[in-house]
Order: C-alpha cells, then structure tokens, then sequence
C-alpha cells in the first residue's frame, strides 16, 4: 500500500470484482444490517480504482448489509472506504486474507485464495505463509484440503468433522474419494475418537515431542542397564504403568531416574494412541537410523 485516502461512497458506486471474494456465501448479511442501520458502519471497507470506478478489496459483506438495506427499506448508508493502491491481484488478495478479521475465511474459502496465489502468481507455500503471516504448515494443511470430495466438505462446512480431522482424512485416503466417503460415515457412527485418534492418527507425534520422547527413552535403557534389565523391560508390556512401578521398585536414584523416563514415555504413548510397546519399538528404529 503506497498510500491511501478515506471517502464516503453509496452501495452503488462500489463495483464487487466477479470472482475475488472466495467467500462461498456471506453469512449473518441481516444480523449486520441491523447492526450498520443503528450504528452505521464502524469500520470502513476497502476500495480500489479501476476502470469502471472503486473496485472493492476487503468488506463485502458490509457492502452486502448497506445494500440490503437500500433493498429493503431505501436506506442510502453513506460507507466509508480507505483508498488503497495495490501494484497487482496478488496483493489485493492479501489485503482481503489479512484484513479479515470479524468474520474469518471458512477453511475452504482459504483454500480458495492460497490457490489462487499458487496457481496464478507462482507462489510457493512458504511465499504465501509470509505473505499473509501465517505458518507454512497451516497453509499446506489448508491447500490438502482441496483434494477433498463433496461428501468431507460438507462435514467440515456442517461443522460435523473439523477441517483438522478432515485433512487427516484426506492424507489417509490418498486421493480415494470412496475412502473419504467411508471414513466420513465412520466418524458419524462410530466417532471421532476410534476412528481418527486411534487409527488415523496411530503413531503421529509433533517433531518435538519424537525428539523429546527419544530422550526419555535413552534415560529409560541407560537406567535400565543399571538395574536388572530383563525386569525394566517388562514395563514395556504392563498395561498399567504406575502399578507397575509401585509393585516392582524403591526408592535408589536410578529406579527414580528410570520411573521418571517410563512416565515420560506413557505421556508420548497417550499422545499418539500406540502401546508402549509398540512406542518403544518406533523410538528403536528411528535411533537406530541416526
């Protein structure tokens, strides 16, 4: 933005651009009316010039509310608008991602415009995840959600499966739109906990949580060692680790040493639904390839 002005403009004078907004609908257009009717509009939206006169960048929906208002009851709301001056398309639709705050995108619609940075201004996500001040994860996890069929985006628009879960399911089905369809009615019928925290999620922990868990397991073996080894190791096949401890040891530094680490250990086991079995035997294999 080089620079900007404010202006008072009516609902007509705004021209909304065919295919900027990625807004699928716009929500709650009467509630706001309501609102704009009694208090006017608090905040300005923002306009650009084009060639058929201010262009809109960001508030269409308090341009939808003034003009319902005019629709309905002839009101002519006097909106402001801040001029901006935006060197191209991509820029204005950063405008429209980071100004968006009272009414943020759907997950979708966010999809939407990341595409459309990808696709049509040759960002990469890390580009993108600068441009609009988000991770490079979250706007990689928005744009998987692009390969989901019609059944998951309507659970996710239904707010019945969470655009988190829903990008799991996408990784899990692997571009099956069958697979999608299953796992979708699983989770209806069964729950989210069977279905995505123990199978889909199985074994998935943060990057720094396999970091910190490897250490515990290295305390847990180097402990182990100094102790009767065979007897350690049983814990890994206790469904119970706190009776476990209580039933087998006392109080030298090494048992707490070794409790401290296996208690460490079920804390990384709850998180990614494995066993400690089958936790310890991961941590086995991914020490081994260091």
């Amino acid at each position: 933005m080089s620079h900007f002005e404010i202006v008072l403009v009516k609902p007509d004078e705004v021209v909304v651009v065919e295919g900027r907004n990625p807004r699928m609908t716009l929500l709650n257009i009467e509630q706001l009316a309501e609102s704009i009717e009694e208090n006017g509009v608090r905040n300005p939206i923002k306009v650009q010039m084009g060639d058929e006169g201010y262009e809109l960048v960001d508030g269409h929906r308090r341009l939808a509310a003034c003009q319902y208002l005019y629709d309905t009851k002839e009101l002519v709301i006097q909106i402001p608008a801040v001029k901006v001056d935006h060197k191209n398309e991509a820029d204005v639709l950063v405008e429209m991602m980071v100004s968006n705050d009272s009414e943020p995108f759907a997950p979708f619609e966010e999809a939407t415009l990341y595409t459309r940075l990808r696709d049509e201004f040759k960002l990469n996500n890390e580009q993108i995840a600068q441009r609009v001040g988000k991770s490079v994860s979250h706007v990689s996890d928005k744009l998987a959600l692009l390969r989901a069929d019609e059944t998951l985006k309507k659970a996710v628009e239904e707010k019945i499966i969470s655009a988190s879960d829903a990008n799991t399911i996408v990784r899990k089905s692997k571009g099956s739109t069958e697979k999608q369809k299953e796992l979708v009615q699983r989770v209806q019928t069964e729950g989210r906990e069977q279905v995505i925290n123990k199978e889909l999620k199985k074994g998935r922990l943060p990057k720094p949580a396999w970091a910190l868990a490897e250490q515990a397991h290295d305390e847990v073996w180097s402990c182990a060692m100094n102790l009767n080894k065979d007897v350690c190791m049983s814990a890994l096949d206790s469904k119970n680790v706190r009776e476990w401890l209580e039933g087998t040891f006392e109080d030298n530094v090494d048992e707490v040493m070794f409790a401290f680490g296996l208690g460490q250990l079920e804390v990384f086991k709850n998180m990614s639904s494995l066993s400690m079995k089958e936790l310890w035997d991961r941590l086995e294999d991914r020490l081994v390839g260091k």
